[in-house]
């Protein structure tokens, strides 16, 4: 597969909204819903929400762009997905031991020892992004003999669609819950979740028309005023801070995201750019590592609410960056904590 700047950058963009959604989640929810402060917190907590179906879409656009033996899934794609993982929950465990050991509080050797296995087990509340990631790896072999023809595509997606944002919605309207239990009998657990993103991140970069993408910004911001406008009322008829509406699995999640990987995709796709935007490209290799290091600094650091959380997203979102680049420059620590090209 020729490399694709765009997705860099895009990856890039989707690390750092990752970043902010975690960064800004408290004051998200302690807030009072009824502040301008929470109505900016909850404007871009909505766009950060598209950060990981971001992600997906670019996985799914790398690997379903050629034919891969599960063999090579499973020695390369996955196994080095895996190491990476465990390679910096090793570093979240050691951590722990020495946060244990520091409070001395029951620092016995078998309580570190349990904690450091508890990281590599069971990781962190961000880490479950990996394991979805596995999963797909795991079905690309079925899902790339899908993609060889654009009608198994196009009626994949209109199922997915069907099954995974729209059947939903009716569990939330009365009178109909019953015939959302009839239609979720039918168990189309194969076109349900995110494999709706891996798809599409295939389809846009691979399928789409240049007329949709023209209309990519439009149906960004139609998306975008609705979800806000729906999550703002909700949240004020309530007295709670409410994302429904535009988290991923929703109508509203799937079209801010998709439209947004469009738009990158319209004015990315140019093979000559400036040197600012390919050095900003060359970021995304480091983006591994600011996703599983930057909940250090959430977790110190955001804790209290307001807008001030914002500044401390864009100071961790750089802190991460910069140890992860830091940490690539080692040669032999490189290899385990960081995505290999394949």
């Amino acid at each position: 597969m020729k490399k694709l700047l765009w997705i860099d950058l895009i990856k890039v963009f989707a690390t750092f909204l990752i970043v902010v959604q975690h960064s800004i989640s408290y004051s998200f929810t302690t807030l009072a819903v009824e502040s301008p402060d929470w109505k900016l917190i909850n404007f871009l907590f909505m766009i950060s929400r598209t950060g990981v179906p971001i992600f997906v879409m670019c996985s799914g656009a790398g690997m379903l762009s050629r034919e891969r033996s599960i063999r090579e899934i499973w020695r390369e794609s996955i196994a080095g997905l895996l190491k990476v993982y465990i390679g910096w929950m090793a570093v979240f465990g050691i951590k722990d031991v020495v946060q244990i050991w520091i409070n001395g509080e029951n620092a016995t050797l078998r309580v570190m020892v349990n904690a450091f296995l508890k990281c590599i087990l069971f990781g962190k509340y961000h880490t479950w992004f990996i394991f979805m990631l596995l999963g797909l790896y795991a079905v690309t072999p079925f899902l790339y003999l899908i993609v060889q023809k654009k009608e198994l595509l196009r009626y994949f997606l209109l199922l997915s669609i069907l099954f995974t944002l729209l059947v939903p919605i009716l569990s939330g309207i009365d009178g109909l819950s019953r015939i959302n239990n009839v239609i979720e009998s039918v168990h189309m657990q194969f076109v349900v979740g995110y494999p709706l993103y891996f798809l599409t991140g295939y389809y846009i970069c691979r399928c789409m028309d240049q007329k949709w993408e023209k209309l990519a910004e439009v149906l960004f911001l139609a998306a975008a005023f609705a979800a806000f406008a729906v999550s703002t009322a909700v949240s004020e008829r309530t007295g709670t801070a409410s994302q429904d509406v535009y988290t991923p699995l929703s109508v509203c999640g799937y079209l801010m995201s998709g439209a947004l990987m469009a738009v990158f995709k319209k004015y990315g796709r140019e093979e000559r750019q400036s040197a600012v935007v390919n050095k900003a490209a060359a970021l995304s290799k480091y983006g591994i590592a600011v996703y599983l290091l930057h909940v250090l600094f959430v977790e110190l650091w955001t804790k209290q609410g307001g807008l001030i959380n914002l500044l401390y997203a864009a100071l961790i979102w750089l802190l991460s960056l910069g140890i992860g680049m830091a940490v690539y420059r080692i040669p032999v620590i490189k290899r385990v904590l960081f995505i290999q090209k394949q």
